[in-house]
């Protein structure tokens, strides 16, 4: 704590204003440059809508499974081609498991979720119900 009080004293950190969403940049010695807007973040159902049926056949409820990544990480690397160490295509992977996988049980529906998060370096990441991240 010491040493970011330092730090903004000399001029060289930020602080998060949690409440107003919203950073401010620190320009020197006591002074604040300018605000900008926090990255946008977005929820990601760890179980995808798209297959919402399969998984209720499993008995797992989809909006209880999600992480909240900032936009371009959930757009890009799980959802797109790739981004940085995350491979892209999650859905798509959630799909060929599915078509190959229709009498899975749930717990190897759950270990498949387990390997997509190593894969996509989400192990650790906080699961919350869709959009109540407290």
């Amino acid at each position: 704590m010491e040493a970011n009080k330092t730090a903004a004293r000399n001029g060289v950190a930020g602080s998060l204003v949690k409440g107003a969403q919203f950073v401010m940049m620190v320009a020197g010695p006591g002074k604040f440059k300018a605000a900008l807007p926090s990255a946008r973040t977005m929820d990601h159902h760890l179980f995808p809508r798209q297959f919402n049926k399969y998984f209720k056949s499993k008995g797992i409820n989809i909006d209880q499974h999600t992480v909240t990544w900032g936009e371009k990480t959930h757009l890009k690397g799980i959802h797109g081609n790739g981004l940085g160490n995350m491979p892209g295509g999650w859905n798509k992977i959630w799909q060929n498991f599915i078509e190959k996988n229709s009498n899975a049980t749930t717990k190897e529906v759950y270990q498949q979720l387990g390997r997509m998060m190593d894969d996509f370096s989400l192990s650790g990441s906080r699961i919350h119900p869709y959009q109540k991240n407290d």
